[in-house]
């Protein structure tokens, strides 16, 4: 309220309008496959201290969410970005930042790097670098887990010391297994199933450079697979399979100058900590890589949630002196047990500016999958033995 004197020497008061308040930085959180947005719950409160919002999504075909398909990360880009559109046309939110895990950290890669060079900033928690890679490793995994193991001494295929390798990287892990690899090996963007290396301790008549017929035949027949999967998903859910590939557009996060924080278990045996590396190479600018002492499923340790909350708060509020304060607030949370799990050990931390509750997939989808997988790789067996005596 202001007081003003009129013309005649009287007092008037005027009722002034306060300014209109400027509307809180968000994080959307996006989920994995076979989850909801309940798996943001655990971020609510350390958001909140911040004074950054929080809108959690279901994507289509989740959660409370109608639809028929679940698109691993095709469609459900659009999904965030109708809420991203939504919450910006409505004013209820300024900058914008992302966080998903497992399939939702692939759909806010895809929508950063190919609907919205504006996000401020992306979390990206186990994310696959292709779905094809992904699917393709799957399949490998069930073969191999069903292989019988051969007697000690005893040869497979006439090479002893030949290996067969699904990897991401270069020969299944290229020259330095510690570091990520720039370039894309046999499982990015094909031939996954077909890359070998071998034991380097193995006599030199044992060093044979191409795999066992057998191999070979079962590559073709999964290839095949894969083809008639690809067909069938065209052809009812209206999208390629192949185009699920954040790893050919992640750069795109380079030149709009968008940071990414990739967090990734060591242990995780669903999606291979490769496909984060991969990423963080093909990003090149402003990325960091935090490999966690965890599987695809577990709490995240309490010290890289609170790194991660710090990363999204430094690209969404002005600098200001409550940094400290927040950091404060965090360790807090951290040491009450309110963050994540108490770490045990020390994650890897990699950087490219200095050197160039649990929302994944939960345990029993991971082994539905597999089994899935291993079914897969059972009749490509059964196909195989029946060809062996055509070679």
């Amino acid at each position: 309220t202001t007081t003003t004197t009129t013309t005649t020497g009287s007092a008037e008061k005027k009722k002034v309008p306060p300014a209109p308040r400027e509307p809180p930085p968000c994080v959307v959180y996006v989920h994995g496959n076979a989850c909801s947005r309940l798996g943001s719950l655990s971020l609510l409160r350390p958001f909140a201290l911040g004074g950054v919002a929080l809108c959690a999504i279901d994507c289509a075909g989740s959660g409370n969410s109608g639809g028929e398909f679940v698109s691993l990360g095709h469609y459900e880009r659009d999904d965030v970005a109708a809420v991203v559109d939504d919450l910006r046309k409505r004013r209820l939110v300024g900058r914008v930042a992302l966080w998903g895990r497992s399939m939702g950290a692939a759909t806010a890669l895809l929508y950063a790097s190919t609907r919205d060079p504006h996000v401020a900033a992306v979390v990206a928690d186990s994310p696959y670098s292709s779905l094809v890679d992904l699917c393709r490793e799957l399949v490998a995994k069930a073969r191999r887990q069903r292989q019988p193991t051969p007697p000690s001494g005893s040869t497979t295929d006439g090479a002893s010391s030949r290996i067969a390798t699904r990897g991401l990287s270069d020969g299944g892990g290229g020259e330095n297994r510690g570091e990520a690899s720039s370039r894309r090996g046999p499982g990015v963007g094909g031939g996954g199933l077909s890359g070998t290396t071998q034991n380097p301790q193995a006599p030199p008549q044992a060093q044979a450079p191409t795999q066992g017929p057998r191999d070979l035949v079962l590559g073709a027949i999964a290839e095949a697979a894969l083809s008639l999967v690809r067909s069938s998903v065209k052809h009812r859910a209206g999208f390629d399979i192949f185009d699920v590939a954040p790893i050919d557009h992640v750069a795109n996060m380079r030149h709009s100058a968008t940071p990414v924080l990739f967090l990734h278990g060591s242990r995780d045996d669903f999606v291979s900590p490769d496909h984060s590396r991969a990423l963080h190479d093909a990003h090149g600018g402003d990325a960091t890589l935090l490999l966690l002492p965890c599987d695809h499923q577990a709490d995240r340790p309490a010290s890289a949630v609170v790194e991660a909350a710090l990363f999204v708060f430094d690209r969404l509020v002005p600098p200001s002196s409550d940094r400290g304060r927040y950091a404060a607030l965090l360790k807090r949370l951290a040491d009450d047990g309110y963050l994540g799990t108490r770490d045990l050990n020390h994650y890897h931390h990699v950087n490219n500016a200095h050197d160039g509750g649990t929302s994944g997939t939960d345990r029993s989808r991971q082994l539905q999958v597999e089994r899935i997988a291993g079914s897969v790789a059972h009749q490509f067996r059964l196909r195989s033995t029946n060809d062996n005596s055509a070679i």
